[in-house]
């Protein structure tokens, strides 16, 4: 895989860690306002005071059905338009002694809280899985790296996982699968491994394949057009341009 690929891979699983991070702490907090308005409507529906005692608090508490949410409970007087802040029930009026008061429910607690007591089993398994990716990607890119010195071994010449066999005249991918190239893509490729850093000017390109040619500029063009796929398909390697003046076998990062 290319490692723009891997790139992508890794912060697609980055961004779905996160998400179903935000998803279940979103949950979480749905659960929890939910539970807030019931309660609070419980208690007002047995309130027959409109002060708020400790015996309130603690019937509010009691009609909290999430367990850890009760030490994080309380109720307070509102205003029947006060905009909400935090976690927090919907605004519910109690009516009596000829009196309307306006009621709101609260949990007292922090976002790191909340996302701490959410469900973040599948988060944790993205993001492990988005890390051993991580380190998965960078073993192999240096792998790669690894092969961008030329190494010659039993009669091979190797360069970014493609391998000139020299006994054969030919060459070969990882696998040893011969790679089909035309007699110029396979000349070319030659004049690569032989040169040093792998590079050429365009003027000995073409003086090498088209001696005869006058202006081949057109036609190194196709070549060089032509073998770049090639290069993708079976090998870390590219071909850069300098400009037009001179080309470069690299590694394909």
């Amino acid at each position: 895989m290319k490692p723009k690929y891997s790139v992508i891979v890794f912060f697609f699983l980055l961004i779905c860690s996160i998400s179903a991070s935000v998803h279940s702490y979103r949950f979480t907090q749905q659960e929890v306002e939910k539970d807030l308005n019931t309660a609070l409507w419980l208690t007002l529906k047995e309130k027959t005071e409109g002060w708020i005692t400790p015996d309130t608090i603690r019937s509010y508490r009691s009609n909290i059905s999430i367990p850890w949410l009760r030490d994080y409970a309380y109720i307070s007087y509102c205003l029947p338009d006060e905009k909400r802040i935090g976690i927090t029930s919907r605004s519910m009026k109690w009516h009596g002694d000829g009196r309307t008061l306006s009621f709101r429910g609260y949990a007292n607690c922090t976002m790191a809280t909340l996302l701490s007591l959410s469900d973040q089993r599948l988060p944790m398994t993205l993001v492990s899985i988005t890390l051993l990716w991580g380190m998965f990607s960078i073993c192999v890119g240096l792998r790669k790296r690894q092969h961008v010195a030329v190494v010659a071994k039993e009669g091979m010449l190797s360069v970014g996982g493609l391998y000139l066999d020299r006994v054969h005249d030919c060459f070969v991918d990882q696998r040893n699968q011969e790679i089909h190239l035309t007699p110029m893509q396979h000349q070319l490729m030659k004049l690569f491994f032989s040169s040093e850093n792998h590079r050429l000017a365009k003027e000995d390109i073409c003086n090498a394949l088209w001696p005869k040619k006058e202006d081949a500029s057109d036609t190194l063009y196709t070549l060089i057009k032509r073998i770049r796929p090639v290069l993708e398909q079976h090998s870390h390697l590219k071909i850069t341009s300098d400009r037009g003046r001179a080309y470069q076998l690299t590694l394909d990062e």
